[in-house]
């Protein structure tokens, strides 16, 4: 009876011995260092992937906080224009300037110049 559980006990120690081979010859490929190395160069992109996607999101946060402060100075301009031409303004000469500086230097272009019409 001894014997035989000394038998037993001496497969499975082969077994465990078998598989821990295994498991050592599978981590020591080539293949697993190659992709080790793709991992880490993916984990390394993954980061670069959100950080840029952070400063997308912070430009396209200022780029709708500038369009919103064009839309506004917009609207002002064509306000000041609007009272301006419409006669409702007592000092035209100090009006007169007001709608050129909030004039838009050209279409498109999101520049804005404070001008004078003197």
């Amino acid at each position: 009876m001894a014997d035989a559980l000394l038998d037993r006990l001496l497969e499975v120690q082969a077994a465990d011995l078998a598989a821990d081979q295994l498991r050592y010859r599978r981590e020591s490929l080539p293949q697993r260092a190659a992709l080790r190395e793709r991992r880490a160069v993916l984990d390394d992109l993954d980061r670069q992937l959100t950080v840029l996607r952070g400063r997308a999101d912070e430009l396209d946060r200022s780029q709708r906080r500038m369009e919103d402060e064009i839309s506004s100075m917009e609207a002002k301009a064509a306000d000041s224009e609007r009272r301006l031409y419409s006669g409702a303004v007592n000092a035209p000469r100090s009006s007169r300037r007001c709608p050129t500086r909030w004039r838009h230097s050209d279409a498109g272009n999101g520049v804005w110049r404070t001008t004078s019409s003197t």
